[in-house]
């Protein structure tokens, strides 16, 4: 909390800090819980399941996976820019930079899309018979021809 303006519901200032506080530190241990369980089922994932492990690396993309990372971190960046130039009174930047931060989301699942269907052809990733699908194993996609 910027300044120190007193809002609603709050009668105090003190009150209102340390309920301000209390929050972020609620939140901060809800993310600790969160990516705590995850980086422990990739250290058990990794620890129990080495072979599968090492194969799935030698699969992966360094293109995909390179571009997939520049385009997410900028645009983290443009998000960040945008909600600045917010807070600053600056609409001009502040709109491009969320069109910008837009138009990167949406280059980022158009790779994802590619990303995938190259998966899809060269025959990793889910089967087609799997539970999440329709389709009869051996059927042609409709938009893939695979």
């Amino acid at each position: 909390m910027s300044g120190g303006a007193l809002r609603e519901p709050w009668h105090s200032l003190r009150r209102q800090r340390e309920a301000a506080s209390f929050g972020m530190w609620l939140f901060l241990a809800s993310e600790a819980l969160l990516f705590g369980g995850l980086i422990l089922a990739f250290i058990a994932t990794r620890w129990f399941h080495p072979a599968a492990f090492a194969a799935a690396g030698r699969e992966a993309d360094i293109v995909y996976g390179t571009a997939n990372t520049l385009l997410l971190l900028t645009s983290s960046l443009t998000m960040a820019v945008g909600a600045q130039a917010a807070r600053a009174e600056l609409p001009q930047l502040a709109g491009r930079a969320l069109g910008l931060t837009l138009a990167l989301g949406t280059a980022f699942l158009c790779l994802k899309g590619l990303e995938w269907r190259t998966d899809r052809r060269r025959g990793s990733g889910p089967a087609p018979a799997s539970r999440w699908s329709s389709r009869r194993r051996g059927s042609p996609s409709p938009s893939t021809g695979c």
